[in-house]
């Protein structure tokens, strides 16, 4: 089905019904045409779906008929991302108490050391701008898509060499690092310490970029309305892991944990490129809209009539 049988069909659905002047659109700002040829072209599509017309062109244009069609894009996009940081969140309440453990053993960790946390928790802060500059620079080199894309991936990655370095070096004898002073730290304590302060902040880099996308995509209104349900869907997560943690603890150690929610997170990339694809999708859609309802328009009332191309609506949308 080529884009002008499309727009042919659509325009022959809605002729009888939808009249409007081409000056009442170059006559107001740019924003204003688009704010009123977007309603104009919702107003045709609504008509002919009315009309239960199932012809493949507006079927084309309705988006299927499959049952997935009673859920807006937006909804889809935005259920998707909601799915992704939940699976961020399930990832986040394994890591946390592993890393916990871990920090606290007398084995891999500083048990006894009243001074380790508050010096690690000194730590984050610092740690969480570091990030947070690494996130603009890719922000502004990959865009929010990427984005999201590398930073998942590679707090990922330091969850799994994380796991896999700790794996080894508890079945070796202890190396230590030398100090200032003459003390000396088990390697193990040192990779510890920077995995606990590094699961400390990578969590809210991600979480902020999830809400992002949603605020970015619902209304002000949508938004009051669904971000509870989203937060509770995060919470029911995180209540699941809590639950089940110290069994997967008892059955791959702490090391396997920490690598289970690795593979946890990275599972949510594949809910995060599915939320960006719908997302995108909609926007290319929208801008079609616009440009379907142009050319029946133009096409009807040009005399003699003729074919109007992509480039002449373009061209007139540019001077708005």
């Amino acid at each position: 089905m080529t884009f002008s049988a499309a727009a042919a069909s659509l325009a022959t659905s809605t002729a009888s019904n939808q009249q409007l002047a081409l000056s009442n659109i170059l006559s107001v700002a740019r924003g204003g045409a688009i704010s009123v040829v977007s309603s104009a072209a919702s107003s045709a599509l609504l008509h002919a779906t009315s009309q239960n017309d199932d012809s493949p062109a507006i079927q084309e244009l309705r988006g299927g008929s499959t049952p997935w069609s009673n859920i807006s894009p937006q909804g889809s996009s935005v259920l998707c991302m909601a799915i992704a940081m939940s699976l961020h969140y399930l990832s986040y309440s394994i890591a946390r108490p592993s890393t916990i453990a871990l920090f606290t053993s007398a084995k891999t960790g500083f048990a006894g050391n009243t001074a380790a946390f508050p010096l690690a928790m000194a730590f984050i802060s610092p740690t969480s701008l570091v990030l947070l500059v690494l996130y603009g620079k890719i922000l502004n080199k990959a865009g929010p898509r990427g984005a999201v894309r590398q930073t998942t991936f590679l707090c990922a990655s330091v969850l799994w060499a994380s796991a896999a370095l700790i794996f080894i070096l508890q079945g070796m004898e202890p190396i230590r690092i030398p100090l200032l002073g003459g003390s000396s730290m088990k390697l193990i304590q040192l990779l510890v310490g920077a995995l606990f302060i590094f699961r400390e902040s990578y969590v809210q880099l991600l979480t902020s970029q999830y809400w992002s996308f949603m605020a970015s995509i619902l209304t002000p209104d949508q938004s009051a309305k669904w971000f509870s349900p989203i937060s509770g869907l995060t919470s029911v997560t995180s209540a699941i892991a809590g639950l089940g943690v110290s069994n997967v603890v008892e059955a791959v150690g702490l090391s396997g944990a920490l690598g289970l929610a690795g593979l946890i997170l990275t599972t949510s990339l594949i809910f995060t490129e599915k939320a960006y694809a719908i997302s995108d999708k909609v926007s290319t859609t929208d801008d079609n809209i616009i440009y379907i309802y142009l050319y029946i328009y133009i096409t009807m009332n040009a005399k003699p009539f003729k074919r109007i191309s992509r480039q002449t609506v373009t061209n007139n949308l540019t001077k708005l």
